[in-house]
């Protein structure tokens, strides 16, 4: 283990002594007291299990308890998530094509949990993520054998897991990494492909299906796989460390960022500084607001249950969130966006608009906000709507979370036909408006 000084160096080496075998390790903060813990693979006292190492703050660990798996061999990969949707971490552990999942307390220790197959093969990988958008981790993991496949398990909400839904990959695989690498909002999945020397890249369809999206070559053979956003534009890249080759590859990610072809100005909320202490907030650049409507800083207001930026699981690089202030009860904020060069696009019946967002809230506050998109017309009459339902505190079981939202709709044509037949007035800049509250 090394300490980071927070300079991008680290102390001298520490070694954390008695255990057998290790395989693998993750890091988590499992009893919420803000330091991180670790867990730990391997075997314990002559049995396969997992042990549990709490963080004192000061870089060291004490042992907090060791929870046994029904497997013969080592368990070979954990992968940390909230598997139950109560707020607090899971962790699944696999050993061979056995699935052992225990439940987090919130305080350090784990209760009940399931035990079952992922089919036919050996476990290479494993990673938890929301593969379908309910809110509740789910898990991928690679199989190898006589037919190397991905194995998808979705979560059910009670710690149990759906039956696996299994697709081809290409050859043998070492490693699998998530992230979005085609700014689409839903996770994908990176697969080293040891044969060919490469990557595939399969492309998430938000219901835990997921599509070919091609090859990255790596000129040796990839092991293993780490995703983020290396150059920070917004795209997720991968860094990939390459046997044969002695080389660490970087590929950087060519898919939209998450603003791409945006037309709100500040629809990030990025610009200017949010609050970040209690009381009235700052005007947000770009925006006309109504009410208490502002903006705060990812984790301000820790008391209040503000979410940190990790919990927006779909956005790199923000730090600023849409808040509703503290007046109401119907808080807005709005901006109109020209789109009357898309006049004849749009009379046409050519052109859709997307809305999406990542909504939540705090704990078990009622509060809730959703995104609208107005289309109107020149004289700033409504010729249609798309809207993003909000997410209430039941559907993220009242925890400080945000779930990606998102709808579609087309842009109806001006009344009367073509744009280029509208005279708009003088106080309204074009015939074709797009209102986002």
């Amino acid at each position: 283990m090394l300490l980071g000084r927070g300079d991008g160096t680290f102390t001298e080496r520490q070694e954390l002594a008695g255990f057998q075998r290790p395989q693998d390790v993750a890091v988590a903060d499992f009893d919420a007291d803000g330091i991180e813990d670790l867990a730990l693979a391997g075997f314990q006292s002559d049995r396969t299990s997992v042990t549990i190492l709490r963080g004192t703050g000061d870089g060291r660990f004490t042992t907090r308890g060791g929870y046994a798996v029904p497997a013969q061999l080592p368990v070979k990969s954990l992968a940390i998530g909230d598997f139950d949707g109560d707020g607090d971490e899971d962790f699944a552990a696999v050993s061979e094509s056995l699935l052992s999942v225990r439940l987090g307390r919130g305080d350090g220790t784990f209760a009940g949990g399931t035990d079952q197959a992922v089919g036919q093969g050996i476990v290479g990988a494993v990673r938890a993520e929301d593969l379908d958008g309910d809110g509740l981790d789910d898990l991928a993991l690679t199989l190898r054998g006589e037919a190397n496949r991905l194995s998808v398990v979705t979560s059910i909400g009670d710690g149990t897991f759906a039956e696996a839904r299994l697709a081809a990959l290409p050859s043998t695989v070492f490693e699998l990494a998530t992230g979005d690498f085609d700014g689409d909002g839903h996770e994908d999945l990176a697969v080293a492909d040891s044969r060919a020397s490469a990557v595939s890249v399969r492309l998430g369809n938000g219901d835990a299906t997921f599509r070919d999206g091609g090859e990255i070559p790596t000129g040796g053979v990839p092991t293993h796989m780490a995703a983020g956003d290396l150059d920070g534009d917004g795209s997720q890249d991968l860094a990939i460390a390459a046997a044969n080759g002695n080389a660490a590859n970087v590929r950087l990610g060519t898919g939209p960022a998450p603003l791409a072809e945006n037309r709100l100005l500040n629809g990030g909320f990025e610009q200017g500084l949010g609050v970040t202490l209690p009381g009235e907030g700052p005007a947000i650049p770009g925006w006309t607001t109504t009410g208490g409507m502002t903006f705060a800083r990812y984790g301000a207001h820790p008391l209040r249950g503000f979410p940190s930026w990790l919990d927006a699981a779909h956005w790199a690089g923000g730090r600023n969130l849409l808040w509703g202030g503290t007046r109401g009860p119907l808080n807005t904020a709005v901006q109109v966006v020209d789109v009357a060069a898309e006049a004849g696009a749009i009379d046409a019946g050519r052109t859709t608009a997307r809305v999406s967002a990542e909504l939540g809230g705090g704990v078990a506050v009622l509060d809730q906000m959703a995104a609208t998109a107005d289309f109107m017309d020149a004289a700033g009459g409504v010729l249609g709507s798309a809207q993003v339902p909000p997410v209430s505190a039941e559907q993220r079981r009242r925890t400080t979370t945000l779930l990606h939202r998102e709808t579609a709709a087309p842009v109806p044509p001006a009344r009367g036909g073509s744009a280029s037949r509208s005279r708009p007035a003088r106080s309204r800049p074009s015939p074709r408006r797009w209102s986002t509250t």
